[in-house]
Formats: C-alpha cells, structure tokens, sequence
C-alpha cells in the first residue's frame, strides 16, 4: 500500500539534500581574493655603436674604398609600454685629423662617400622578447657621412619590447684618385630615441 506521508517526507528530504548541494556547489565556484602582481617599467637602453678605424689606403692613381666593421651593444627596451624605439647615427664630413685636432683650413672629403655595404641584422637576445621582424634596419648603400642624423633600426609600436642583439654593420668610404694623402676623421652622434 501506497504511504503518501512517507512519499512526502522522502521527497522533502531529498528536496533538502539537493538544495544543500546546490549550496555547496555555489560556494565551492565563489570567487576568492586572489594573489596580484605588479610589473614596473624599467629603461630603454643600449644600441651603441662600437667604431672601429676603416682600412688604410695608398694611393695608386686610382679610385680606392676603405671598409670597417662596427658593432654594436644590446639594445634593451624593459619600458613595458610598446612604444617602440628607433636608434639614429650622425656623421659629420671627413675632415683632416692631424696630432688630435682637426686641421684649420685643412683637406677633406665630399660628404656622401661613406655608405653602408653590409646591413645590420637583429636577433632575440632574450627568447620571450618581442619578434625582431618588426624591427627594420638601414639599408645597403644607406648613406652615412651627410651631417643629419640617419636612422640604423627602427621598432614599431607595439614591438621591440626586450632584448636584442644587433650583428656588426660594415661600412665602405670612396676615395677618388685626386685625394690628398692625409688623415681624416668624422665625429659620431648616436642616439636612441622613443617612438618608431
């Protein structure tokens, strides 16, 4: 025989039982304070140019070139702001350098004769930087000795965030036939700025 009270009691039970686990259920996904972390920017830094002398010349009656490698510091973007960077090399004209001055009056070569022969290229210095196919460099020929400042690497925003390493950058100078035999020197700017 059918028992309702008993039905009705049971039934009120289980009703009981699966609002408790609901209840439990809810808790158990409740959100809880959790742990934070805060990262602070740090600098922008590096992309020096290490110069070296280019090859001696003599002169044999005909046009000549003088080659260089410049290398160059690790470039560290640790801003944390994406905001790109680009670095700039200024050169002025060479002029006749003697006993650690340059020379009143003295020779010098046209403006435009150094140019760039072999382009840097950028590589990760750290592995969870940013992709270097969005840093650009100068380009072969890019000229260099024009007295304004020329831009080496340029990072867009959003990229360039790390380390990187920059591989050395070789340079050529013409010199024509009609030079005067001598020493000539060029003074360099190099600066790193914010911003593509």
């Amino acid at each position: 025989m059918y028992n309702k009270q008993f039905s009705k009691r049971h039934f009120t039970v289980m009703l009981a039982m699966v609002a408790a686990l609901v209840l439990l259920a809810a808790s158990a996904l409740a959100t809880e304070p959790g742990a934070e972390v805060t990262v602070i920017g740090g600098t922008l830094s590096g992309g020096d140019i290490i110069f070296s002398n280019l090859t001696d010349i003599e002169l044999d009656g005909t046009a000549n070139t003088a080659t260089a490698d410049w290398s160059f510091t690790n470039l560290v973007d640790a801003r944390g702001t994406g905001a790109g960077w680009h670095t700039t090399l200024t050169l002025s004209q060479f002029k006749e350098w003697e006993n650690g001055v340059y020379v009143e009056s003295g020779h010098s070569l046209e403006t435009e004769s150094l140019y760039i022969t072999t382009p840097s290229t950028i590589t990760k210095a750290e592995e969870s930087s940013s992709s270097p196919l969005l840093i650009g460099t100068a380009p072969l020929s890019a000229v260099l000795d024009v007295g304004t400042p020329v831009k080496l690497t340029s990072c867009d925003v959003g990229g360039g965030m790390g380390s990187y390493a920059i591989s050395d950058m070789t340079v050529t100078l013409f010199v024509p036939a009609n030079i005067y035999a001598c020493t000539y020197k060029t003074d360099a700017v190099v600066a790193l700025v914010s911003g593509p």
